[in-house]
């Protein structure tokens, strides 16, 4: 069983009786060989068809009865390192926190890898939504590839046009919030085959996150890719802000992925406008420096008051 109880001290899941996702950790194993210089030449990559995808962009509509729901969608590709292992291990004790800020929440994990490299059946995998141990289940079938095309872009497109379409939640009363765990930029187009199947029209990826942005309260927590102050970095940074349409205080840079979590619980905090009960609880049961380093991440939305109703962190 995963802990799911609301007493735990550090988000630790590893331990007798935990699930410790052998089986995602195994699939995130797979060889990706070197990138091409074109990733459509990478198309249906042999690694990726080995590992059974039970979910991908063909599903259908995912629908929730919840009034607060949440997605977090996961890059998993190469460059994202050992980072997609520890939030595996960490996302489990997300559910039971996020209730006391999404009262009623569901969740939604989803998987982002690219089209190109990885193949279409592994590119994007959205599990549906659930509560407490259904969770469990849902984390331990996604397949988190490793891969990618090696061009500082991955197909998180393909997640936003998607959930535009299938995200279903009829008696929200907010709405959804949608958390990106990644560290690339977007493919400027969403591909032809992935349009066909939504029934949309624009090729533009900047168009997929507008339709996505009406519907949900989108966020960005960043690894950085190279270094913080890079010029790939920057030009990241700079996608999502420009053409793609993100507010700069809605991209957190997270430096530890074990912070992962809190994190998350900051950004819920700030669109319920409970930061000074988020800076309450975190503070007393994490040390000094793990709440230094949430808090930082967490700076600039806190600071501007995104969603705006609560003091920010010391």
């Amino acid at each position: 069983m995963y802990a799911w109880g609301r007493g735990f001290d550090d988000f630790r899941s590893a331990g007798k009786g935990r699930h410790s996702f052998t089986d995602a950790r195994r699939a995130y194993g797979v060889p990706d060989g070197s990138p091409p210089a074109d990733p459509r030449a990478y198309a249906g990559r042999p690694g990726a068809a080995e590992w059974p995808i039970p979910f991908t962009f063909r599903a259908g509509d995912i629908e929730t009865d919840s009034p607060r729901p949440l997605v977090v969608a996961i890059d998993t590709t190469g460059s994202m390192k050992e980072w997609p292992r520890i939030f595996f291990e960490k996302l489990p004790l997300l559910y039971g926190e996020a209730e006391k800020h999404l009262e009623g929440c569901a969740i939604s994990f989803q998987l982002v890898n690219d089209y190109y490299a990885d193949g279409p059946d592994a590119c994007f995998q959205p599990a549906p939504f659930a509560r407490g141990p259904a969770l469990d289940e849902l984390l331990s079938r996604l397949r988190p590839i490793g891969g990618g095309g090696g061009q500082a872009t991955e197909s998180y497109e393909v997640a936003a046009a998607w959930n535009a379409v299938r995200l279903k939640a009829p008696v929200a009363v907010m709405k959804p919030v949608f958390v990106f765990l990644g560290d690339e930029a977007p493919f400027a187009e969403v591909p032809p085959e992935v349009r066909a199947e939504l029934g949309i029209e624009s090729p533009r990826s900047s168009d997929a996150f507008r339709a996505l942005q009406a519907l949900a309260e989108v966020y960005l927590v960043r690894k950085p890719y190279q270094a913080v102050e890079s010029s790939i970095d920057a030009s990241i940074v700079e996608v999502w802000t420009g053409s793609i349409g993100l507010d700069p205080d809605r991209i957190v840079t997270l430096d530890d992925p074990r912070r992962v979590v809190d994190v998350i619980l900051g950004i819920l905090s700030v669109v319920t406008g409970r930061e000074s009960d988020f800076v309450r609880e975190l503070t007393s049961r994490q040390t000094v420096r793990q709440s230094r380093s949430v808090f930082t991440s967490l700076r600039g939305l806190f600071g501007r008051g995104r969603g705006g109703r609560g003091e920010g962190p010391p």
